[in-house]
């Protein structure tokens, strides 16, 4: 069973090369993450590293505010969302019409919506179905 435990001991070392490269993607302003997350005695899984860059994003949006945007150059962590116009959420239904017309789902390819609010891919919402 030697084999069974190298490949368990090969896919940590991926796992870890994957947050670490995900790590140094980061830009300044996830430093504190980064260094909260390496200072760790374990290394947290990619989904859950990804969360916490998350979360720092959206506290720093919320208590900076002033018009942040994400996946602008400032916040490279973040991929490809639009101006957050709501202080909790990231949804398509916070937007105005024009800013609308300017989004385009990754998912189905339709346009006035993203990936998150894709009914398509999540379903119709309770609040619609009424």
């Amino acid at each position: 069973m030697k084999c069974a435990d190298d490949m368990k001991t090969f896919q940590a070392a991926l796992m870890a090369d994957r947050v670490y490269d995900f790590l140094a993607g980061l830009d300044d302003t996830y430093d504190k993450v980064r260094s909260d997350i390496l200072r760790s005695d374990k290394v947290p899984s990619i989904e859950n590293l990804f969360f916490m860059v998350r979360l720092e994003a959206q506290r720093q949006i919320t208590m900076l505010g002033s018009g942040t945007k994400i996946g602008e150059p400032a916040n490279t962590a973040l991929v490809s969302w639009t101006t957050v116009p709501c202080s909790f959420a990231v949804s398509s239904r916070c937007l105005t019409s024009a800013k609308k017309d300017k989004l385009k789902c990754d998912h189905c390819g339709e346009k006035r919506h993203i990936i998150d609010t894709c009914w398509a891919l999540h379903g119709v919402p309770d609040w619609e179905k009424k």
